[in-house]
C-alpha cells in the first residue's frame, strides 16, 4: 500500500529537511511548540539568525526541544539522546540471521 492510498500525505516540509534558514528554524519552533503544548520562545533575532541568549537557551532546556533538530534540521541528536536515554540496554545486538527477520 502506498502512502496516498493509506490516507499518509507527503507533503514537502523544507523545515524538516536540514534546512538552516531562518524561517526554516522558526517553522520547527511552531511545530514543536504545537505537538507538545508548549510556549515559544521570545526570539533575539540579528542578520538573520538567532542569538542564543540566556532567555532562548533557557527555553531549550526547560522545552526539551532538541538543538540539534530546531537550529540545523538535524534528527540525529534527538534520536541518539533518546537511545541513550531509553534503549533497552540489556538487548544482545541483532545478528545478521535476526535481523532479516525484523522486516
Amino acid at each position: 500500500m502506498n502512502a496516498k492510498a493509506s490516507g499518509i500525505t507527503a507533503t514537502p516540509a523544507p523545515h524538516r529537511t536540514g534546512d538552516k534558514s531562518l524561517e526554516a528554524m522558526r517553522a520547527r519552533i511552531s511545530d514543536y511548540c504545537d505537538r507538545f503544548g508548549v510556549e515559544p520562545p521570545q526570539l533575539r533575532i540579528r542578520l538573520g539568525r538567532i542569538q542564543m541568549d540566556t532567555a532562548t537557551l533557557d527555553w531549550f532546556e526547560t522545552s526539551g526541544a532538541s538543538l540539534d533538530w530546531i537550529l540545523s534540521g538535524d534528527p540525529l541528536g534527538m534520536a541518539s539522546t533518546y537511545r541513550e536515554r531509553y534503549a533497552l540496554r540489556d538487548v544482545a545486538p541483532a545478528s545478521p540471521e535476526t535481523a532479516g527477520a525484523l522486516h
